[in-house]
């Protein structure tokens, strides 16, 4: 394991967000797919990820040198990879900064965090974004989002704070 940061992200009411699924770029963005004639199922997941928000958790990745480690619900889902991959334009090395999956196990997403740091033996600094707080026991390590709003400003600089911190 490198000496890297690790962010355990969470997806829905992060990089998404009420506020950016009744916003007009989403419903313009929703539209263009649908008069491409793309998927159905590729469009849905082209846009589901706010713009103005994977250009934030790219600021942080730049600014950190972290690395991600799903931690979302949709680190169950087949699609979650292409999902990502079609996200590259905004961070070109979004694949390679991704570095895996929390297990799934019966409990709290904190749990399943901790089994992936004891698992992989991890010493080094890290967070927890997400919208969700049953994160125990590492509540500490949680910069907490809301599903209204998802990342914001204010989000961005808490946790590069955080992870550069010595």
């Amino acid at each position: 394991m490198g000496s890297y940061p690790i962010i355990f992200l969470d997806v829905d009411g992060v990089l998404n967000s009420l506020r950016w699924f009744h916003s007009n770029d989403y419903r313009a963005l929703k539209e263009n797919y649908a008069a491409s004639n793309t998927d159905t199922a590729v469009a849905l997941w082209r846009t589901h990820f706010d713009p103005a928000q994977v250009a934030m958790l790219k600021k942080i990745l730049d600014e950190t040198g972290a690395r991600i480690v799903l931690s979302s619900t949709w680190r169950l889902l087949d699609v979650t990879r292409a999902a990502f991959a079609m996200n590259r334009v905004a961070i070109p090395n979004l694949m390679k900064l991704w570095i895996g999956n929390t297990p799934r196990m019966k409990g709290r997403r904190g749990d399943d965090i901790d089994q992936w740091i004891r698992s992989m033996d991890f010493k080094g600094p890290f967070v927890i974004i997400d919208d969700n707080s049953d994160m125990e026991p590492h509540s500490d390590k949680l910069v907490q989002t809301d599903p209204g709003n998802g990342l914001m400003k204010k989000h961005v600089a808490e946790i590069i704070s955080r992870l550069t911190l010595p």
